[in-house]
């Protein structure tokens, strides 16, 4: 019986999303990220002569800079757009047990958004290559790390699809939930930058942020650039995905805990 819930649950959860404008707006925004910054980057690095496999590969993955913000908004109006329709009080008639609601909920987002970040991190991958790689730069599908560095962007976006996910349990605002979002994303790394010559700590904590996990990942194809002091002491790959594990786990937590312990 319980299985045969959860199943229901994805159903109706899928059938939702797929049903709002705004899911295939941001599919086709995130698409476009890809495939335009890609292009425009490997355009401008084809006359490099100091390009590496890492940094080319991160060229092809620089869509992700725009698209971790589409999908983390995404994931958050999942989560406030129920309560800000009332549509979350039918939603919780239907299906009483929450825990229920919410594993469905992040199973189809997880899904949606890992599903739409490889198609275009393999899409953007294989326009770089069309575009041409950078003089005396052989670099395939085949290359190791490549396909990893790719796989991972998937990785990556439903992650932060799950903790947008996560925040709009909490705050059930779609306002303070993707200022909240863009804050740690943009803001915070940014003021950890600025104090990171007073305090070797905000550059600790820079390094660990989830926008440099994500840039962690995307150079993992091959050593980081030397001549890019920041690339060079992000964390290692495996270190960045167990970082993302535990923020998104602490995301959902805390959105489990709002959903089940306060009245919708």
């Amino acid at each position: 019986m319980k299985r045969a819930g959860y199943r229901l649950a994805v159903k109706s959860e899928w059938s939702k999303l797929r049903s709002l404008r705004s899911t295939w707006v941001s599919a086709l925004l995130v698409l476009a990220s890809f495939l335009a910054l890609s292009a425009l980057f490997s355009s401008l690095s084809r006359t490099s002569s100091q390009a590496t496999i890492g940094t080319y590969v991160q060229t092809t993955q620089a869509g992700e800079l725009l698209a971790q913000f589409i999908v983390g908004v995404l994931g958050i109006l999942v989560a406030t757009g129920e309560y800000s329709s009332g549509l979350i009080r039918s939603t919780l008639t239907s299906l009483p047990k929450r825990r229920t609601v919410l594993a469905a909920k992040a199973t189809v987002v997880a899904c949606f958004v890992c599903a739409l970040g490889l198609v275009s991190g393999f899409s953007s991958f294989f326009v770089a290559l069309a575009i041409g790689t950078p003089h005396g730069l052989s670099v395939s599908i085949s290359t190791p790390g490549v396909l990893f560095a790719i796989l991972a962007t998937g990785l990556y976006l439903a992650a932060l699809a799950l903790i947008g996910l996560g925040v709009g349990f909490v705050l059930r605002s779609t306002p303070g939930a993707v200022s909240l979002f863009v804050v740690s994303l943009l803001v915070l790394p940014l003021i950890c930058a600025l104090l990171a010559s007073v305090t070797s700590v905000a550059q600790t904590i820079n390094y660990h942020l989830p926008s440099s996990l994500g840039q962690s990942l995307a150079n993992s194809a091959g050593p980081p650039d030397p001549a890019d002091p920041y690339s060079a002491k992000l964390i290692s790959p495996e270190a960045a995905l167990l970082w993302l594990a535990i923020y998104t786990a602490a995301s959902s937590a805390l959105g489990w805990l709002s959903l089940t312990r306060r009245d919708a």
